[in-house]
């Protein structure tokens, strides 16, 4: 059952408001390798794919800083939670 005060896009994606900002929370099942977590949001950091350039994360945090927001992420457990968190203009 899903709680009534969030809207759920598919399985991952919530979109939960909060008081002036609205957080936009991505929940994925895996956590980011020890190696990784101090630097998960630079630039051409990437850890275990081939092909990443590692201009994703960075990308996001980036974009989120534009409007006066900002991204980070909680790993344990078997999870990785994405939240980036946007001011509401």
């Amino acid at each position: 059952m899903h709680d009534d005060s969030l809207v759920w896009v598919g399985n991952t994606f919530v979109v939960a408001p909060g008081p002036g900002s609205l957080h936009v929370v991505i929940d994925n099942e895996g956590e980011v390798p020890l190696t990784m977590r101090g630097r998960f949001f630079d630039k051409y950091a990437t850890a275990g794919k081939a092909d990443g350039t590692g201009l994703g994360t960075y990308s996001i945090r980036l974009m989120a800083a534009v409007p006066g927001g900002d991204a980070a992420i909680a790993t344990g457990d078997g999870h990785t939670r994405l939240t980036i968190t946007l001011p509401c203009v």
